[in-house]
């Protein structure tokens, strides 16, 4: 039985994907704090969404043809168009366009899935768990499933930590660390099923705590990883427990926030909106920034203040997120991913 979809989920969805969208289109300082949770807040939500869905409970064909629908389908569309615009379409008209180069681009692109990577990371994550499950069970141990949960999350921990430090193919290292956070989705759901009904001091000190993890991670990271920006992608920057301190700590800080804002009416309107399309908004805040970035390009904008160019780039996402989600919405809802082609 499904319980009921509880109303502040697309609300925190939309607050991370702004997150996203923020950090994407260059707020400066800020994204070093932005990058080191963004990402693990989608990944602890999917892994609570797994249990509030009952996902486990579905046979391995239904759960296969529902994660194809709703995530893999919209990747493929997504990234067929990429190559045709970046591709094809730019290199003709530039002059530059090779056969041979576009067949190595977009080999590179099916082997390393770096293009719309979260998409795909979320598709094989809910896969990797699933199966997981099912094999563990299939063994007739007495093992819980909270048990499991561990299992997984130690099990993707170590797998990141091999990983550290080199770029594998398939998001090798990035998919494990994705999986840890999905785990902990999962595991901790009796706690975030009574999300709202905590008090308001209860959560700030959450939030507080939450936060004072978040920058140890940050600076921790900056001062002894070379000063790399800080990420959860721990393969790509800084290390494992740097990345989880931060994540974990932004995860506490980002749940209170959240928490106190979650009732004001036009934020609430806009972070619901916002996460109920976030599938679309993905790609289409991407194509967005680009188009910002290539209008500071073109009008040799360059030497522009940090600010002018963020508000640029982000004014450019926000119009086409707007204009694409409706244009999805009313014309192809097969790419918001509520829909069934299998």
């Amino acid at each position: 039985m499904i319980r009921e979809r509880k109303n502040w989920i697309d609300i925190y969805r939309g607050s991370a994907m702004l997150l996203v969208i923020l950090q994407h289109t260059g707020l400066a300082y800020a994204s070093r704090f932005i990058m080191g949770f963004h990402m693990p807040l989608f990944f602890i939500l999917s892994g609570y969404l797994y249990k509030l869905t009952n996902q486990k409970e579905k046979d391995n064909k239904t759960f296969l043809f529902h994660q194809v629908n709703r995530l893999l389908v919209p990747y493929v569309f997504y990234l067929v168009v990429y190559w045709l615009i970046v591709y094809c379409i730019i290199p003709y008209i530039s002059g530059t366009f090779s056969s041979i180069g576009l067949q190595k681009k977009i080999v590179h692109d099916l082997i390393y899935l770096d293009k719309y990577w979260f998409i795909m990371s979320t598709f094989v994550v809910n896969i990797a768990f699933h199966c997981i499950h099912r094999v563990i069970n299939a063994l007739k141990y007495e093992i819980t499933d909270r048990m499991i949960d561990i299992i997984v999350v130690v099990i993707s921990i170590v797998v990141v930590c091999v990983t550290n430090g080199t770029n594998y193919p398939l998001l090798i290292g990035q998919n494990a660390m994705a999986l840890v956070f999905f785990g902990l989705g999962d595991l901790v759901s009796p706690v975030v099923d009574k999300y709202e009904n905590y008090k308001a001091k209860t959560m700030f000190v959450t939030s507080a705590v939450g936060f004072a993890f978040m920058c140890m991670g940050v600076i921790l990271n900056f001062k002894y990883c070379y000063g790399a920006n800080f990420n959860m992608w721990c393969n790509e920057y800084g290390n494992i427990k740097y990345a989880l301190i931060g994540a974990l700590g932004g995860i506490l800080f980002w749940g209170g926030v959240v928490y106190f804002l979650k009732d004001v009416t036009i934020g609430k309107t806009i972070m619901k909106w916002i996460g109920l399309n976030s599938l679309i908004i993905y790609p289409l805040h991407l194509w967005g920034r680009d188009i910002g970035q290539l209008v500071i390009d073109i009008l040799c904008w360059d030497g522009l203040h940090w600010i002018a160019q963020f508000a640029i780039k982000f004014s450019c996402a926000v119009t086409v997120m707007v204009i694409g989600v409706c244009i999805v919405n009313r014309f192809c809802p097969l790419l918001t991913g509520r829909r069934k082609i299998i």
